[in-house]
Parts: C-alpha cells; structure tokens; sequence
C-alpha cells in the first residue's frame, strides 16, 4: 500500500524535485512546492460517473484509490436509485491499513451530477438555436431530499476487498436518518452515536431549499457537449487559441463534454460567441447539442470539508449510508457526472 501511494504520486510528479546538476539552471524545487500548498504534495483524483460506471463498477484505481473506489461506488449507486421513490443504500467496505507517514488527508471536493433526456423531439434544431434549448420536464425537480453519510466500522469474516452494496425501500416513518441529517445546518460536523460511532455527513440535499446545498454559483458557468466524438471534442476545445483562454476543466463524460469556464462576468457571453464563430467545426466534430447548465439540471453538491482519513482509519472497515427521497420521475432520462477527490500526501521530495 506504501508503495502504491508512492507510485500515484510519482505519475503525477516524475521527475521532479531532484537537484539541479546545473547550478545555472531552473532552481530545483520539492512536489509539495510545485504540486501542492508548499506543504503537502496535493494530487486531485476525478473519477466521472457516466453511464456505464453508474450501471456496473470495476474500479481502475486499484488500492491507490481504495477510499475513492467505495466511495465512488456509492454515488453511482445513489443515481441509479434516483427514479426508484423513498430508498436506503448501505455500502460495507473493508479497509486496508493506510500509510499513515505518507498520507495527509483525504477530502471530497465535488460531487457533481446532470440529467439528460434520451427521447426529446426539441433537441432537433440547428446547431445555433441549441443554447436556447427547450428541457421540458427533464429536470431534478422529482428529487426531494438525498443524504449520504459515512462512518467507521468492525468487518469481520469478509475476504472480499469488494464493497458489499444493499438496498432497502423505505416508507415515509422509515425515513429519520436522513431527516436527522437535513437538521444539521453544517456539513463540517463529526457527531457521535452511541450506536454507530463516529459519523461525518459527506453531502446533503433539499428540494425546497436547493440553495442551501448547491455551490451551482460558486464556480464559473457549465456547458455540456453532446457530441460523437467526444475525445477530439476535448482536444479541440482545450487547444483553441481563443476557447482556452475561458476554460477552467474540461471533463469527458461518456458522449458528453462537460466545460466549466473560469470565473469570469465576460466568460459565458464570450464562449457563445467563440461557438458561434465556429460552428462549421462544432457539425463536423458531430456535436449534438450544447447546453448551459442551471440548477434545475445540473446538482453541482456542496460537500463536507473534513479529512476523512481520521475517521477511516479508526477502524478496519467504513459504512457509507446514502438516502433518497424522490417523487415520480420522468419517463425518459440518464444521469452523467463526476466526484472529485483532493488527496494530500507528505513527501520528502
């Protein structure tokens, strides 16, 4: 495991922090100053939630992201069971022993989801008239409350590093925990139960209060592409001499495109208009539609800002609880998005 942690951090940093043989040369300098806060060696780790990893996982990040893979599992899980009425989804993850000389800290920075319809007769229109795109009632108004929690926990007898996802529907009288979470007013609270232990509440979410629990204006504004062909879509984007300049990240969301702009008031005015003047390019990388996010199709999470690593390492097992309280939901959609995790690693180099 020590070794893995290594290996994460030199994929990201190879070859740096060494010293110049060349007194004349660059200064030399350590990851932490060069890939973190001075400090810390600071590795961002996004892993997206399209819909094939929202259907099935089979994580790609091994023990290296053992904490990111459960956790991860369980928001996938979380919007599959979105169109599924009043549920709780319980996921038991063993725990490997963490390198705690090398490890900081592990903190969800972003859970990010988006709905798009799969039948919508409006999406046909030329390419221009798609910033003005009709959503009918695709939206996340049939979500009313989500929570998610995690604690620590004794596994016994479990051979497998596999996390073990259950489902439970619920009634309305079934449903305390996670109105007990929404009562909370801040997510950076580590409470106690004398059942359950210690427990952080990693995201939440109300309907009635959206505001409250989204950070949708807290980052500059957010396209989603739609395209077939959505790597040179990217490429395309991320190397145009006057696109560039507005972005911030650019994710690749199975066939979609997910383009956050920086913070900018001009950002959004200028990125259609760049768009707009090349349009010839956007029909022949076959991009279908071209969507500004709101909050009515885009729940861009706020989450909790606390280590993780204090409570996962307590024991040798984590339980992530995630609830869902949904009304009826449309008759076609499919949820696309991302979390996105800061680790925080303490190097010598």
């Amino acid at each position: 495991m020590k070794l893995l942690i290594l290996l994460l951090a030199l994929v990201f940093i190879q070859g740096c922090g060494r010293e110049s043989l060349i007194k004349n040369a660059v200064q030399s300098r350590s990851t932490a100053e060069a890939y973190g806060d001075g400090e810390h060696t600071v590795v961002p780790l996004i892993v997206p939630l399209g819909d094939q990893e929202l259907g099935s996982f089979d994580s790609s990040l091994g023990k290296v992201g053992f904490i990111a893979g459960g956790v991860s599992k369980m928001f996938m899980n979380l919007g599959t069971s979105m169109g599924l009425g009043r549920i709780h989804l319980s996921l038991v993850q063993r725990m490997p022993e963490l390198p705690s000389e090398y490890l900081k800290s592990i903190e969800i920075k972003r859970v990010f989801f988006y709905i798009e319809p799969t039948k919508n007769s409006k999406r046909r229109m030329p390419w221009f008239q798609r910033f003005f795109n009709g959503r009918d009632n695709v939206n996340f108004d049939f979500i009313d409350k989500i929570g998610v929690k995690i604690q620590s926990r004794s596994v016994e007898n479990m051979d497998s590093w596999t996390p073990i996802v259950s489902s439970l529907r619920l009634d309305k009288t079934h449903f305390y925990p996670l109105e007990t979470m929404l009562k909370k007013d801040s997510l950076d609270l580590q409470t106690y139960d004398p059942q359950l232990g210690e427990e952080i509440v990693l995201m939440k979410y109300q309907k009635e209060n959206k505001k409250k629990y989204l950070r949708n204006d807290e980052n500059g504004k957010v396209f989603i592409l739609t395209t077939a062909s959505p790597v040179k879509t990217r490429r395309y984007l991320t190397t145009h001499p006057l696109m560039k300049t507005y972005l911030n990240r650019v994710h690749i969301l199975n066939d979609s495109v997910l383009v956050e702009l920086i913070d900018e008031e001009k950002a959004e005015d200028r990125f259609q208009e760049i768009l707009s003047d090349n349009a010839n390019d956007m029909e022949s990388l076959e991009v279908k539609n071209i969507e500004a996010c709101s909050q009515e199709t885009c729940l861009d999470l706020k989450t909790t800002k606390l280590n993780l690593v204090p409570l996962i390492s307590r024991l040798n097992g984590i339980q992530l609880d995630g609830y869902v309280d949904a009304e009826k939901y449309p008759d076609s959609f499919k949820l696309k998005g991302f979390i996105e995790f800061e680790i925080k690693l303490k190097l010598s180099f």
